[in-house]
């Protein structure tokens, strides 16, 4: 008996652990699995699966016992990307850690989770499919053939993995993806999922934690989970993210062909299974769930009444078309009590297209199954609704007893009920709705009200310790991403609080503060550290110079219209409704604010007058990550202070006197400086620039500022010790040059001819004197007078400028010529002195010796006796002066343009 115990054990071990091949010759049918309580689940058979970085999954998803959160599907191959498929009491998400590159060429790990919310009813069969693209990092989802748009909900990081740092540790490509995807789960990753109490919560993910399901199994390739009951069925896998067409199709019962090719995995191959699971055959026709559910409204209202309680459980009035005896049946009720004295008994979706009778009557239902107009705002006793089943939500309360999501189900007579995730029940008892639990006997009684859609105050049936008598709570079909009004209206949660009346009941711009502050909270006091932060903490700041006004010599000062942002983190308060990707207002003295003025120079001048024109806060969400605060009856997201920071703006107009130094004048270019100090947060605070460099934008086309170009605006930061204080401050310097064009073409062009006119004069006749020193000397007196007219123009200084010394040079260059032609014209008389004397001396020499000569010999002596003079030597001179000055002109300019352009 011992051994049959053995080889029986041993036996239900193999058949457990067997391979079963999935087959079926049948048409009309998928394979699938169910995955029972307990640890169950099936992996697939290969120990060496496709590696895939884009990829594609669908499957039909049959949800028995939904969990707060729960693993579907989980696909690890070396090397590629590895990603986990899950579901939610909000919908379906996915994991993927992937591997592509950047559009830098850099190689990009990528832990992400996007988030989908979808309705996935108890035991009811929803196709599913979601791709992913590798190289755009972008998922997707369809449900029965639509898409559903990824949630708010997304975070998403990064890291690089360096050549270095791959031969560093000298492992294989694998390996090293392998430890980087390891180093990366194992950071302080916020991931937005559904927690055990029905939160959205920032939960810490370590290596494991996101796959948290116990599994009786370890293979590359599994679905199941502990967590997770229900029903999988034709279930397959593509290496590729699929187009949007196949996707559609393959999500749809009636057109999916699950069993297509192209497919990398598929149910009809090789899988073992686990625990409390089994391998299952169904027909195609059973994977195609009904979703609707005919409901009856009552009382019925007016038409507009009725719509908007159609509207606000998700469905919409019933349609003539889809009237049959079963419906009319329903919508007469029991003993024809929806009936009206002349037979009307329900509102049909209003199709009247005459715009002057459209508004009076409405298209009704009698008791006959027959179409009828009644006027609109007539109150009928009930409405028949075609709703499809949606997921509601109960905010407003703790979840200690009751749950947060519900699923709209119909009894017989037609009235709705709701049916909680876990224990909770929403029922209309003797005209009252009624919201109950399994577990004890606590009730929360409705107002009276058709439908107990939208925001109401419900009464405790006992008086709980703690508690008051009412509570408000919101139930609604709006996703997570949408506002309820108090009517059971959804609008996009960014038309919240908008100053824009979207809601009909206008309740959207109720209760619109951003800031949650503590009872004990005094904006006097400044901020505490947050964790990890050390004394001073910084204070971020941005400068953005919108204009400047026109700069002056005389006036020596300096307009500035500058906006000037602030951030801070402030950890006692919380943000409320946080939109994301833009700017949420809020009034600046609900939250402490750094006091600041403006002082000249760097930090130790004067006091300036400011005026400040404008200025308000926000908080900026770059990403709707923000815990979703299912405790508040008005739906709101909750923003931990300490993460997110505080935005102070302010717009200052600012004249700043400027210290000018006109050494290089006009070609000087000139500083002015205006210090930001802060005043209440001495050695607490410093500020750090948001941006990279020391860059200010200026945003303004106008860089000519009358007498001056802007160069640049630039940025520091410094301190301030006075005493036991220590003040920070940052700097604002303003950069520009003057603009000198008009001092070339006024004074250093003409004053320069002038000089090259007196130079002229080397070119003369040389025995010309006269006219070489009147045109010289007149040069110079023009230069004089040119002198003294720009010197009254220009900036009067106690020391030389540089066009001073332009002057200086031009005029001694001047004066020099002058000397050059005295010199020249003495060379000139001496030469011809010699040449007189010389030739005085000759003249007696023939005289005497023309006594004692015959006539013939007096003519030869004569021709040796006459004398011309040497005037090359003369002009010897001249060139060589000449080459001298100019030679001084061309390096004097040289020199004086190198230091006038900044060289020097």
């Amino acid at each position: 008996m011992a051994a049959a115990q053995v080889n029986t054990s041993a036996a239900v071990l193999v058949t457990s652990m067997m391979f079963v091949v999935l087959s079926c010759s049948s048409l009309g049918a998928e394979f699938g699995v169910y995955l029972g309580e307990g640890p169950s689940s099936i992996c697939y058979g290969s120990s060496t699966p496709p590696r895939l970085h884009s990829f594609s999954v669908c499957s039909f998803l049959k949800v028995v016992s939904p969990a707060a959160n729960s693993e579907v599907l989980r696909y690890e191959a070396p090397g590629g990307t590895i990603f986990t498929l899950g579901s939610s009491y909000f919908g379906v998400w996915i994991r993927v850690l992937s591997k592509r590159l950047s559009s830098t060429g850099k190689q990009i790990l990528s832990d992400e989770l996007h988030s989908f919310e979808v309705s996935l009813p108890p035991s009811k069969w929803r196709g599913v499919c979601v791709t992913f693209d590798a190289s755009t990092g972008q998922a997707r989802c369809f449900i029965d053939g639509k898409e559903e748009k990824v949630s708010s909900m997304k975070i998403k990081k990064t890291v690089h993995i360096s050549d270095e740092e791959q031969k560093e540790h000298d492992v294989s490509q694998d390996e090293t993806f392998k430890q980087a995807m390891m180093k990366l789960s194992s950071q302080d990753e916020t991931f937005i999922i559904v927690n055990e109490t029905f939160q959205f919560s920032n939960t810490s993910v370590d290596n494991t934690s996101l796959y948290r399901a116990k599994r009786q199994s370890k293979g590359p390739i599994c679905a199941g989970s502990t967590e997770f009951v229900g029903e999988l069925a034709g279930m397959q896998l593509w290496n590729v993210a699929l187009i949007d067409t196949d996707v559609m199709r393959k999500s749809n019962c009636k057109s999916a062909k699950l069993a297509s090719a192209g497919n990398i995995l598929n149910m009809n191959g090789e899988w073992r299974f686990y625990g409390n699971s089994s391998k299952k055959i169904y027909k195609r026709t059973s994977l195609c769930s009904d979703l609707a559910t005919f409901l009856l409204i009552r009382p019925g209202g007016s038409f507009t009444e009725a719509n908007e309680h159609c509207l606000g459980i998700g469905g919409h009035l019933s349609e003539p078309a889809v009237i049959d005896d079963e419906l009319l049946s329903l919508a007469r009720n029991t003993y024809d009590s929806c009936v009206a004295l002349d037979g009307t008994v329900s509102w049909l979706t209003h199709t009247l297209t005459n715009p002057a009778i459209e508004t009076k009557f409405c298209e009704a239902l009698d008791k006959d199954g027959k179409t009828t107009f009644k006027t609109c705002v007539r109150r009928l006793m009930c409405s028949l609704c075609i709703a499809i089943t949606e997921r509601f939500t109960l905010y407003g309360h703790n979840g200690e007893y009751f749950d947060y999501v519900f699923y709209l189900y119909a009894n017989v007579n037609g009235d709705p009920r709701w049916e909680g995730v876990r224990k909770s029940l929403i029922a209309r008892v003797n005209d009252t709705w009624i919201l109950s639990s399994r577990e004890h006997t606590v009730k929360l009684y409705a107002p009276d009200m058709a439908v107990p859609i939208g925001r109401a105050v419900w009464t405790w049936s006992d008086k709980l310790p703690g508690q008051s008598d009412d509570i408000t709570l919101t139930f609604t079909v709006c996703r997570t991403s949408e506002f309820s009004c108090e009517d059971g209206q959804c609008i996009p949660f960014q038309q919240r609080c908008d100053d824009v009346l979207n809601c009909r009941d206008s309740s959207d711009e109720k209760s619109c503060s951003v800031i949650k502050a503590p009872k004990n909270y005094d904006p006097v006091y400044i901020p505490p550290l947050r964790a990890g932060e050390v004394l001073p903490a910084p204070i971020g700041y941005h400068v953005d110079v919108y204009n400047l006004g026109r700069i002056t010599t005389d006036e020596g000062r300096a307009k500035i219209d500058l906006g000037l942002t602030m951030t801070w983190f402030d950890p006692r308060i919380d943000f409320s409704n946080l939109k994301p990707v833009q700017k949420n207002y809020f009034q600046c003295p609900m939250v402490w604010l750094p006091r600041v003025r403006a002082i000249t120079g760097y930090g130790d001048g004067s006091v300036l007058d400011v005026k400040n024109y404008e200025n308000f806060c926000y908080v900026y969400s770059d990403e709707q990550d923000e815990i979703r605060a299912l405790q508040d009856p008005l739906m709101g997201y909750l923003s931990p202070g300490k993460k997110y920071s505080i935005n102070y703006y302010v717009g200052m107009l600012v004249e700043l006197p400027c210290e000018f130094d006109f050494v290089r004048y006009p070609f000087d270019k000139q500083q002015c400086n205006v210090s930001i100090m802060v005043m209440n947060a001495q050695n607490e605070r410093y500020f750090n620039k948001s941006s990279e460099g020391d860059v200010v934008p200026y945003l303004n086309k106008k860089l000519i500022l009358l007498e001056y170009r802007l160069l640049n605006i630039t940025t520091a930061v410094s301190y301030n010790m006075r005493g036991s204080d220590n003040n920070t401050f940052f700097v604002i310097t303003l950069h520009f040059r003057r603009l000198y064009g008009y001092h070339i073409m006024n004074s250093f062009f003409p004053s320069l001819l002038m000089a090259l006119v007196s130079y002229s004069t080397f070119f003369f006749q040389i025995d010309d004197f006269t006219n070489r020193i009147m045109v010289s000397l007149t040069a110079q007196l023009v230069l004089a007078a040119l002198f003294t007219s720009t010197t009254a123009s220009s900036v009067k200084t106690p020391y030389l400028k540089m066009i001073d010394v332009w002057y200086a040079c031009i005029i001694a260059f001047c004066f020099l010529i002058v000397l050059a032609q005295v010199i020249v014209d003495a060379v000139r008389n001496k030469v011809e002195d010699d040449h007189k004397k010389e030739q005085a001396e000759r003249l007696q020499l023939k005289q005497e010796l023309a006594e004692s000569m015959p006539q013939p010999l007096k003519k030869t002596l004569s021709q040796h006796l006459s004398v011309t003079p040497k005037l090359d030597f003369v002009h010897r001179v001249n060139k060589v002066l000449k080459g001298i000055l100019m030679g001084l002109l061309i390096f004097f300019v040289f020199v004086y343009s190198v230091i006038a352009a900044g060289y020097y």
